[in-house]
């Protein structure tokens, strides 16, 4: 198993749990404890800058339609990008002036994880027997540990969903409005149904006293302290450089090629298959680096072609993500960043008693579509009013990031050499489908934030930003300013 995230540890644990011997490979290191990050964090080096060396690779995609580049973070270490997704609440690189205190200057908070499943459309769409809702559904149920128990959701999994321990402020202010212009408010939104018109209040991904809750967590360690454990081998700081085939017998794949530290060189030979589960861009790369892809993007990376797939690396689906911030004309006991230095506040959050530092950062969320009549939702609005806003000096900002949830633009994954250390050239391909479908629904979101808005009269400043998911971090300033510019020229 290439990849120890999200996809291949729970992979992995299914593989023991059916008497298979595994071996799990992780190009990263093991993932640090929340205490060891706030810990290990200094004024001189931001956390932006710490994850990129220590928990993630960093991506820059190609020039986009506007000209510009988005910087990408992909989780690495044992956890993938469960150990980053989402991952930070507030940094402040200098405190705000309306504060007298200033004994901080870099401080994080790694938050819980957001918990949805995908709409069972999503699955049922694919028109695969195997791969239905009906399915795969009962595999969600399998791995949730659902707090309280609640019908339809599993009691007994790894992966433990509750409530918030602290809510937003302005929630309910929020999910007024929105059933007020017809949202359908519901208490399950993890049930599999993302209905355009349908709005909830978010559900977590915790451990169970009360700390974030990453994918080796979860699956891999209960393993690891078991009778099982000799079935399982976890191998990490190690990189996947090619899938070895049986020479004698053309496209049987045999094992894999690693580098371990980056130098020490080995191989691993297999009884039964190699599962590549190296995420998004490792995958598609670690293929073509093998042989396999498109034959003429393989040769101008010099690649020998061994095994002609031209929809390797294709496909590639980003989710564009627009934020509408705002401030308020007073302070939210959310907004109170004075509580940073507050060692209470940091007792109760490590100890898993809730408090400031237990707020999420989305509160909750909508979903919606540009046809009435759909069933299948364009878009979602988030809410939030601890947004990392650390470059607003603005103490009451909130904000609503505003997501596409079926983007039709696609773009593209490709290897651009031989050495397995060169990052892959990632092209997103936002907003370049030729209809203008993902700009018109991302118009429709703006523009039922703006409806939010202008019920709250306590708003009075507008700021607005442009990124990419997943990721976080990935300011594109003039892309903002520019997409923003079409939007409401042409639709508000």
């Amino acid at each position: 198993m290439i990849g120890a995230g999200n996809a291949g540890c729970p992979v992995a644990a299914g593989l023991v749990g059916q008497g298979y011997s595994v071996l799990l490979v992780e190009d990263g290191k093991a993932p640090a404890t929340e205490q060891d990050i706030l810990d290990q964090i200094s004024p001189r080096l931001g956390f932006d800058q710490w994850v990129k060396d220590s928990t993630a690779y960093t991506y820059n995609t190609d020039e986009d339609l506007l000209g510009n580049r988005q910087q990408i973070l992909h989780g690495r270490g044992l956890g993938g990008t469960t150990l980053i997704n989402g991952g930070v609440r507030e940094i402040f690189l200098q405190p705000f002036s309306s504060y007298s205190s200033s004994s901080f200057s870099d401080v994080l908070l790694l938050h819980p994880q957001l918990y949805t499943r995908p709409d069972d459309q999503d699955f049922d769409n694919w028109g695969i027997s195997f791969w239905d809702s009906a399915s795969v559904n009962p595999f969600f149920v399998e791995m949730e540990t659902y707090v309280p128990a609640t019908s339809g959701h599993g009691t007994s999994g790894p992966v433990r969903i509750q409530a918030p321990l602290t809510s937003q402020s302005l929630e309910d202010d929020i999910l007024g409005f929105l059933e007020g212009i017809d949202f359908d408010i519901v208490d399950d939104g993890t049930s599999g149904s993302a209905a355009p018109g349908t709005a909830f209040k978010v559900k977590y991904v915790r451990q169970e006293n009360g700390q974030r809750l990453d994918a080796f967590t979860a699956f891999i360690v209960p393993i690891l302290e078991s009778v099982s454990s000799s079935l399982l081998t976890v191998v990490s700081n190690t990189r996947a450089t090619e899938i070895l085939f049986n020479e004698g017998t053309p496209n049987v794949v045999i094992g894999a090629h690693f580098l371990t530290g980056g130098k020490n060189s080995w191989r691993a030979f297999v009884n039964h298959e190699v599962i590549i589960s190296a995420g998004t861009f490792g995958t598609p790369k670690l293929l073509q680096l093998s042989g396999i892809g498109a034959s003429a993007d393989l040769v101008n990376a010099g690649i020998t072609p061994r095994v002609s797939l031209p929809q390797v690396g294709k496909n590639l689906i980003a989710r564009p993500l627009s934020l509408l911030a705002f401030s308020g004309t007073e302070l939210l006991p959310d907004q109170d960043i004075s509580q940073l230095a507050n060692t209470t506040a940091i007792e109760q959050f490590l100890s898993g008693a809730g408090g400031w530092y237990s707020i999420p950062i989305d509160g909750l969320i909508g979903f919606g579509a540009t046809n009435p009549a759909a069933s299948l939702s364009d878009f979602m609005i988030q809410f939030t009013t601890v947004q990392p806003f650390f470059y607003l000096p603005i103490p009451t900002a909130f904000g609503f990031p505003c997501l596409l949830n079926h983007p039709v633009s696609r773009g593209f994954v490709t290897a651009v050499s031989a050495n397995p250390f060169d990052d892959p050239r990632v092209f997103s391909g936002i907003f370049t489908d030729t209809e203008g479908v993902d700009l018109t629904n991302m118009a429709a979101c703006i523009s039922l934030v703006s409806r939010v808005r202008n019920n709250n009269k306590n708003c009075f400043y507008f700021y607005y930003y442009f990124c990419l998911q997943p990721s976080f971090f990935l300011f594109s300033f003039s892309a903002g300013r520019l997409l923003l510019q079409v939007v409401w020229k042409r639709w508000l």
